[in-house]
């Protein structure tokens, strides 16, 4: 557009001369609208003209276009830490109401060992005093303890762990023995075996069935 303005900056300047030279108005009126039209051309291109009608000028643009297209991605970034901060805020409650149920969980298990093992007490002194009144035998009484024992063992999710003489040393699970003694000069066939078990173990088996000893069994061996 400044192209034309300066077009007819100059074609007025030529028309002026030609009326000092004498030239005639009319012929002055042609040459100017001649002259005006001929540099304009001359002066721009189609395309310049194009772009000054058609294009607006980078900096006209309303400065409310480009807040706006601001305001999508800031929402979606305070939403997304609105988000987060929540989710944090479930999984630390998740974590203490987890955190107290396993404190319940031991705590209840632990009382339950406790009452068990007042149970036997009990049992003891119960026994002790009929074997005193003469209503048991040795024999019975100490079956009695046997029996109770072995009950609170079962109560409390632990297993005996049964050893039998004999058996080969090398097959026994590990760490479910200790041996006491080893016996020199084995009998013939005898050598690695267990010659006698002295206490039986217990052992606790986890979710996956497998072992763990608790206690292992006392046992006294053959060399080999």
């Amino acid at each position: 557009m400044l192209n034309w303005i300066m077009s007819v900056v100059c074609a007025a300047v030529l028309a002026a001369l030609g009326k000092v030279f004498g030239l005639p108005t009319e012929w002055n009126l042609i040459a100017g609208f001649v002259i005006w039209l001929l540099l304009g051309l001359a002066m721009s291109s189609a395309g310049d003209f194009a772009r000054d009608v058609s294009e607006p000028e980078e900096d006209s643009r309303p400065v409310a276009e480009t807040t706006t297209m601001a305001e999508p991605a800031e929402v979606s970034t305070q939403a997304l830490h609105v988000a987060v901060a929540e989710l944090s805020n479930q999984l630390r409650q998740k974590e203490k109401e987890a955190a107290h149920l396993h404190n319940q969980l031991s705590e209840r298990e632990f009382r339950r060992s406790l009452s068990r093992l007042a149970s036997i007490s009990e049992t003891l002194y119960f026994t002790l005093k009929l074997r005193t009144d003469g209503k048991l035998t040795d024999e019975q009484a100490l079956e009695q303890l046997r029996m109770e024992i072995e009950s609170a063992i079962s109560d409390l999710g632990l297993e005996i762990s049964s050893i039998i003489p004999g058996a080969a040393v090398s097959e026994l699970p590990a760490g479910s023995f200790v041996v006491v003694k080893a016996e020199e000069n084995p009998p013939a066939g005898k050598a690695g075996t267990v010659k006698e078990v002295i206490s039986y173990g217990f052992y606790a088996k986890d979710e996956n069935g497998k072992p763990h000893f608790i206690s292992p069994s006392k046992i006294t061996v053959y060399k080999l």
